[in-house]
């Protein structure tokens, strides 16, 4: 384990904090010595700030460290703003440092800092289990089988409980957030605020099986989107905590319940998982019209249904063909464009070039870029073609393909020949986080360009999500929804106090305060 080691900067910022996160920063630096790749900590390097390191302490604190072969170094610990202004400070070699001691006592003739009694007046305690007090009810819809319930309960301490075997991923996965997010710090221990939005009267009816008065509850503002008929596409978008998934969810349900055939798409694996557990626990097992995946897994299943051999690139080699693209490129001309970081190029292609299903380089010049903050003329995105040109060389020599290839493929043959049975109802949660090709997938899933007659595409969507932020126009991917797009303007979940500082603060945005 390596020696930690503090500035005095950082113990004069230490010294600043709540005891309450004096205590948590403490937890974390522990953590940091035992498994610096915890995820709790989402631990990864300062962009512009060479060797230094930055995690979690809460939601708004950081800490920048650095390793050295014996040791860590703590640098500082503070806000948000110890990253932004990370460039411009000082991370002098001349330093000196001193040990972060925990123990009672020090070695002799070693210089160290002696943590002050009160802040570790818990430190031998065992943390306590907070699944112990969670229904199990609510258990079971975080993905907990019936026979693992008591186990995890039992168990002594949350990691234990975390890693029952027998676990899936996913549920592994919503018990650690739940588990290290500040957010929900307190909501462990309290069952009137987990999973649901509810008043007291409402638990009674839940803990007897009532989730339709519960968790999936129904306000009229609600219901009336789920009812409301619609040929052709409608968007429905709210802020979190408006329900906007749950009328999704019940508006799935209530499609498939007609006879037509009906799919519930999100933009993850961890979001089908969820709708799947939710709609099973509102009607049982799904019926055999209606579907819940991912856009990506329906993807590449559709694909090898036609006969497709497909090989995606590993996550691992995509910063290598980047940077080899990037080499490439550079040797026919210079341009500023080359300085950005791989990354720029990723999302470029991902998102603006395959993601509006572009081939030609005058179509790349000529389409609107939003929400890329980094605007490109003419010759930067000529530059940025060239990147691409040489990307999709690289994995021809591999023969492999990328996620967003998947869709483009998809897509063309989707055009030659139209789905067996298309779908009548496709609805689509968080659909801002799908790319305009996806989109226009949705659609041909119908066995159309549109959706018309009696089939319909519901979409769901964060209601900040203004086309800068989601990077394409509802148009362009095909959808015309003038008169088709309604607001859930109430948050069934924040309590008023903080849904008015939301706002309070979102006033001085003016982006969010742009309109499509």
């Amino acid at each position: 384990m390596k020696q930690l080691v503090v500035s005095d900067e950082f113990l004069s910022e230490l010294d600043l904090l709540s005891s309450e996160l004096k205590e948590r920063s403490l937890e974390k630096i522990r953590l940091l010595t035992e498994n610096p790749a915890h995820p709790s900590l989402n631990a990864h390097k300062l962009n512009r700030v060479p060797n230094k390191w930055e995690c979690y302490i809460s939601m708004s604190h950081r800490l920048i460290y650095e390793f050295q072969e014996e040791e860590i170094r703590l640098w500082r610990i503070g806000d948000h703003s110890i990253i932004d202004q990370a460039h411009i400070r000082s991370f002098s070699p001349h330093t000196s440092f001193r040990r972060l001691d925990q123990d009672e006592h020090a070695d002799e003739g070693q210089t160290s800092f002696q943590i002050p009694a009160e802040w570790l007046e818990n430190k031998n305690e065992q943390a306590d289990n907070p699944f112990k007090y969670v229904p199990a009810s609510h258990l079971r819809i975080l993905g907990v089988p019936s026979e693992l319930i008591p186990i995890v309960r039992s168990a002594p301490n949350p990691e234990e409980a975390v890693s029952v075997p027998g676990l899936p991923k996913h549920t592994q996965t919503w018990l650690m957030e739940l588990m290290t997010d500040p957010v929900f710090e307190d909501t462990l221990f309290d069952q009137h605020s987990l999973l649901f939005r509810t008043t007291l009267d409402r638990l009674e009816g839940y803990c007897q099986g009532k989730i339709k008065r519960l968790m999936l509850n129904l306000e009229p503002e609600q219901q009336e989107f789920v009812n409301k008929p619609i040929n052709g596409p409608l968007m429905l978008k709210g802020c979190a905590g408006s329900g906007k998934t749950t009328v999704a969810l019940y508006r799935a349900v209530q499609s498939a319940q007609t006879g037509g055939k009906t799919i519930f798409l999100t933009f993850n694996r961890t979001l089908a998982n969820a709708a799947q557990s939710l709609i099973e626990e509102l009607i049982g097992p799904l019926p055999a019209n209606l579907e819940i995946a991912n856009i990506d897994a329906w993807l590449v299943r559709f694909l090898r249904g036609r006969g497709y051999s497909i090989d995606i690139l590993n996550n691992d080699e995509v910063q290598t063909v980047f940077r080899e693209a990037l080499q490439t490129a550079q040797r026919s001309e210079r341009s500023y464009v080359y300085d950005f970081h791989w990354s720029f190029f990723r999302d470029e292609i991902g998102r603006v070039i395959k993601g509006n299903g572009l081939t030609k380089q005058d179509d790349y010049l000529a389409i609107p870029r939003y929400g890329r903050k980094s605007a490109l003329r003419r010759k930067a995105r000529a530059a940025t073609w060239a990147v691409y040109e040489a990307y999709q060389e690289q994995l021809q020599s591999r023969k492999r393909i990328d996620w967003q290839d998947i869709s483009l493929i998809a897509y063309r043959e989707l055009f030659k020949k139209a789905l067996d049975k298309p779908y009548e109802h496709v609805i689509i949660d968080e659909a801002q986080d799908l790319t305009s090709i996806q989109v226009r997938i949705a659609q041909r899933m119908m066995g159309g360009g549109s959706p018309s007659g009696a089939r319909s595409i519901f979409l769901v969507g964060d209601v900040s999500q203004t086309l800068y932020s989601r990077g394409f126009s509802w148009k362009q991917a095909g959808l015309m929804l003038q008169g088709r797009s309604h607001n859930l303007r109430k948050n069934f979940r924040n309590t008023r106090q903080i849904a008015e500082a939301a706002a309070g603060l979102n006033s001085y945005n003016r982006l969010m305060q742009l309109s499509d």
